[in-house]
């Protein structure tokens, strides 16, 4: 089931995140194309999916959201869920669970169990119908998006995700490369075994080494081109 935590917008949003030009426009630091990013993705200190219904989807011009239907708890049931302006739920099937006065992603119904089946579907039906065809017209509304991305892409979702993951490694890091990489465990063909002799792990450390340092390298072109507005681009 596709939602837009399984799409490149996801990944923009995190790499904006480890940008530092970009936390420099937010406080008025940096000009274009800076200072318009920031404009248009605004505070990014929210989860995700909040960050998708009150700004990214309206950016993008784009609803792609999709969630189960779940069983919905009450308020009263999960007070460690629960804010003062929003109301919100987790399950284990739904990680975007957020009632909002202009974004619903849910919609909470009481049904009165005193009425027919037929009426109960009824009148489901037009509740559906009527907050469905809001949602729309929000993203009618949007006309254009105002962000698109990188029209040339050539990285693979699973790429973009390690290349993160490894910068997010080096951050602060007091090891050495090859450590990184047999910390994190993506790639077994360069780790030392037991049985390898010196020379062996001597050329499987270096190798290890080369690759990450060049996996971090385009990691921190993505970070920086993608607080220019150009998504996924390393060059």
């Amino acid at each position: 089931m596709l939602t837009a935590g399984d799409t490149l917008f996801a990944l923009w949003w995190e790499c904006l995140k480890e940008s530092e030009d970009y936390a420099a426009a937010l406080r008025g630091e940096r000009g274009e194309p800076f200072a318009s990013m920031a404009r248009d993705f605004g505070d990014l200190n929210v989860r995700f999916v909040e960050w998708w219904y009150d700004t990214g989807r309206l950016l993008f011009a784009d609803q792609v959201f999709r969630a189960p239907v779940a069983e919905a708890y009450e308020v009263s049931e999960r007070p460690e869920d629960v804010q003062t302006d929003t109301f919100r739920y987790t399950s284990s099937s739904d990680e975007m669970t957020v009632w909002r006065d202009r974004a619903r992603p849910n919609l909470y119904l009481r049904i009165p169990i005193t009425l027919d089946r037929r009426e109960i579907m009824r009148q489901v039906g037009e509740e559906i119908d009527r907050v469905q065809q809001l949602r729309a017209a929000e993203i009618r509304a949007a006309q254009q998006p105002r962000r698109t991305l990188y029209p040339d892409q050539r990285l693979r979702m699973s790429s973009i995700i390690i290349m993160l993951e490894l910068w997010r490694a080096r951050k602060g890091a007091a090891e050495e490369w090859w450590q990184t990489g047999e910390r994190l465990g993506k790639w077994p063909q360069f780790t030392s075994e037991p049985a390898d002799d010196a020379e062996t792990i001597k050329h499987k450390r270096r190798i290890m080494t080369l690759t990450l340092q060049r996996l971090h390298n385009a990691a921190g072109r993505l970070i920086e081109f993608a607080a220019r507005g150009d998504f996924p681009r390393v060059k």
